[in-house]
């Protein structure tokens, strides 16, 4: 771990999200990323999506026949909200790091690659909302990604949606992976036959390089 006050000082504030399928880690490594930075001296906000309307878009994603363009509304005016409320009046803070945990990639997989909207209609939706500096992208074989799904859900009694099967799991990976064609600054990380500390320390080493 490296110390805030041996780098370069911050300017601006800086956008980091953590991103991935169910079983890649994504909630955990945002958590102990979070925590680390604090340790180091840096400005940390953590958000997550979706925020305001995180009620809405839980429920409206249960129920049966949703569509996907409501999905897409949803989130966007979320994550517009959150941006306008909880971001953009910080952007020129220096020494702040924004770490969010999921955002316009999970949209693009979920409500376009998925979903089948339109990605360049997303892209156009989500024109007002600055592009992070850096997306860490967590993908997982279905398998070992499902397994960590059981477990969990074993300690905490949470049900395994649609979405944690082996199969959906290994699909969202790849849809995660062709992220590249649609975003600039994504870094894929495989965290299969990683442990939480190598992820950790692969996703510090990358967030360092941009602060």
């Amino acid at each position: 771990m490296w110390e805030a006050e041996r780098h370069k000082q911050i300017k601006m504030a800086k956008l980091i999200n953590i991103i991935g399928p169910s079983g890649s880690g994504k909630s955990t490594v945002h958590e102990q990323i979070s925590l680390r930075l604090k340790d180091s001296g840096y400005k940390v906000e953590s958000l997550s999506e979706p925020n305001s309307l995180r009620d809405l878009a839980k429920s409206y994603r249960l129920e049966e026949g949703r569509n996907p363009w409501t999905e897409t509304a949803i989130y966007t005016v979320d994550r517009f909200i959150m941006y306008r409320e909880k971001i953009l009046p910080r952007i020129k803070e220096d020494g702040l790091i924004f770490l969010l945990e999921r955002g316009l990639p999970d949209t693009i997989v979920y409500q376009g690659m998925l979903g089948q909207v339109d990605i360049s209609d997303i892209l156009k939706m989500n024109s007002s909302i600055p592009r992070s500096d850096l997306y860490l992208a967590l993908v997982v074989e279905g398998k070992e990604g499902n397994a960590r799904v059981l477990g969990r859900s074993s300690e905490t009694g949470e049900a395994i949606s649609q979405n944690e099967t082996a199969e959906k799991i290994d699909e969202l990976s790849d849809c995660y992976r062709s992220l590249t064609s649609y975003l600039k600054n994504i870094h894929i990380i495989d965290t299969t036959n990683l442990n939480l500390d190598e992820v950790i320390i692969e996703c510090l080493e990358k967030i360092k390089r941009i602060i």
